[in-house]
């Protein structure tokens, strides 16, 4: 008979090598399914159909940008900058105080909404009575007149907000 077969030394050799053993397997075997995860997900064509939304009209914000030749994208953004300049060249045409925008102060902030060829003016009272609120207003009306801006022809959408 063995003397060290049952000693409590050769049981805990025993259970640290299973547990060594135990622990590596499973690491292999996590790294073999990670390994063959990106395998397959690197080896799946990208689709090539367009992103569909929920109003099943296609989503073009979706379509990775790599899909779109390079001299396109250049071509539509210089499209894009030509009607940018092309809407605010009428703006400034069609609203000459326009480029006097926007108006800054502690107080309030004034600028020129080009879609909806509104003023926007955001007041920020510091307490929210209607007497602070009006005189803001005006104060605003006033700062607008004196650019040169016909106050009862153009829409002023007023935003109050805290600071």
């Amino acid at each position: 008979m063995d003397p060290y077969a049952s000693t409590p030394l050769r049981l805990l050799v025993k259970s640290k090598l299973l547990l060594v053993g135990v622990v590596l397997t499973i690491t292999f075997i996590l790294f073999v399914v990670f390994f063959l995860f990106e395998l397959a997900r690197s080896n799946t064509p990208p689709s090539q159909s367009p992103n569909i939304t929920h109003t099943g009209i296609p989503d073009p914000t979706l379509i990775p940008i790599s899909q779109i030749p390079l001299k396109k994208r250049g071509e539509a953004q210089s499209q894009a900058d030509k009607n940018y300049g092309d809407l605010w060249t009428n703006l400034y045409k069609q609203y000459p105080w326009a480029s006097k925008l926007p108006i800054h102060t502690d107080h309030y902030f004034v600028y020129l909404d080009p879609n909806t060829k509104h003023l926007v003016a955001k007041i920020y009272p510091v307490s929210s009575s209607s007497v602070e609120v009006d005189s803001l207003k005006s104060t605003v009306t006033r700062t607008l007149t004196n650019l040169g801006v016909n106050t009862a022809q153009v829409i002023i959408d007023w935003k109050v907000a805290s600071k």
